[in-house]
């Protein structure tokens, strides 16, 4: 009898052990969780991801973008604007490209959170034309507004370059003139910053990277890369004394650790010097730790930036008050150095004065930067794969996104993914 008691306590105790082992194992573990279905009849994909059916779900509320005057795949390009009758994107069909292969341009007016006006090639440049082209853009989209709406002017040297003539600023141009200073309402997209000779306007126009004023050969990288035996470096020509780029050169070029060389002096040639043709940026940009982007002549773009960011090269600007691509969504903080002009000629002590350990923070932080200013579209096969994405197209989502009122959240990703911009319902 005690012997038959004692076996019953100890099947008891087994019970209830097998009992609280089983209340403790994971809710996943007690019960197989079944496929579900979504809002649209699709089926959850295993490991968390996004359906078929919300990807189309994200893609109804994504940014759009409307491009007047062409700018779209082949065969789809929209009517020139009158009285234009030549639209040219010129450098920024990149970057339509890639936001059309996204998926953001649209053909429909009334869904398009911003807009998009291109250059034109015309004979006669004009500021009345350019009036009349906005009035036109006016009268026939119920949504304008002077914030959502976009003169894209791809030249280098600022609007004087492209449509406008800079005359005298009359009450039919004053909205759209360069001059007109705080009064203008036009926005401008700009491959300059300069607010001076470009006419950029911080807040109120926007600055983008272009890559095809580049050889293809100085994004080429050498494997494996070599030393960063010299301080500094900036190569190009200075055709006009008094310029940025002249400045450099009288007060660094003989400066250990330096090297500045002058490919043409144009007119103005300094006496005692000599010129250096063939100034190879792919050689040079990755033996230095810093690289000087100063501006072009006349506000042209200060385009040193990008193969410096290429070649692992931080940028020194060297224009006060220039706007950085992208400024509004990419952090330059990080991995650029912003210097006046009144300090070219104590340039040298300022950048021996950055700590090591901020040199090599601000190294690591290149490519980051790098990945919002590319562009998939039109880039050489032989370029590294990390300069051949749509990183551009992303910024510009981003910052569409930031300015929109009907926008809060965007999931831009600098790589080849998926971009969901969503808007209040």
């Amino acid at each position: 009898m005690p012997s038959r008691l004692a076996n019953r306590s100890l099947c008891l105790c087994c019970l209830s052990l097998l009992a609280c082992a089983s209340s403790r194992q994971p809710v996943h573990q007690q019960h197989a969780r079944q496929p579900t279905q979504g809002a649209a009849g699709g089926t959850h994909r295993r490991g968390g991801g996004p359906s078929a059916a919300h990807r189309r779900l994200d893609a109804e509320h994504a940014v759009r973008v409307f491009v007047y005057g062409g700018g779209g795949p082949v065969g789809s390009e929209t009517a020139p604007v009158a009285p234009f009758r030549r639209p040219s994107v010129w450098r920024f069909q990149p970057l339509i490209d890639d936001l059309t292969a996204m998926g953001i341009v649209t053909r429909n007016m009334s869904e398009a959170h911003v807009f998009l006006i291109v250059n034109y090639h015309e004979r006669e440049r004009s500021d009345d034309k350019v009036a009349e082209l906005i009035n036109n853009v006016r009268r026939v989209n119920p949504r304008f507004t002077w914030r959502n709406h976009f003169l894209m002017l791809p030249c280098d040297h600022g609007p004087g370059d492209c449509m406008f003539t800079k005359d005298k600023i009359t009450p039919k141009t004053r909205a759209v003139h360069p001059n007109s200073g705080a009064d203008r309402q036009l926005r401008y997209m700009v491959v300059s910053g300069d607010q001076h000779r470009a006419r950029f306007r911080p807040g109120h126009d926007l600055r983008v990277p272009y890559w095809t004023i580049m050889r293809r050969t100085i994004m080429r990288r050498e494997v494996p890369p070599p030393r960063r035996e010299l301080l500094f470096f900036w190569g190009g020509a200075s055709r006009f004394r008094g310029d940025i780029r002249r400045d450099l050169w009288e007060h660094q070029a003989n400066t250990t650790g330096f090297y500045v060389p002058i490919s043409t002096f144009g007119h103005n040639i300094p006496p005692n010097s000599k010129t250096e043709k063939n100034v190879r940026f792919d050689h040079w940009m990755p033996r230095c730790v810093f690289c000087g982007s100063p501006p072009g002549w006349e506000g042209g773009d200060s385009d040193r930036y990008l193969p410096a960011l290429v070649h692992g090269c931080i940028p020194v600007f060297l224009l006060e008050g220039e706007a950085m691509p992208f400024e509004e969504t990419v952090d330059w903080t990080s991995s650029a150095v912003r210097v006046r002009r009144e300090d070219i000629p104590t340039l040298d002590r300022i950048l021996r004065a950055i700590p090591p350990w901020r040199v090599k923070q601000m190294q690591r932080a290149l490519p980051h930067t790098l990945a919002r200013l590319t562009y998939h579209s039109n880039s050489p096969h032989d370029w590294p794969k990390e300069m051949r994405t749509k990183g551009a197209a992303r910024s510009f989502v981003h910052f569409v996104c930031t300015e929109s009122p009907t926008c809060t959240t965007t999931n831009v990703s600098i790589h080849d993914t998926p971009v969901v911009a969503r808007a209040r319902a």
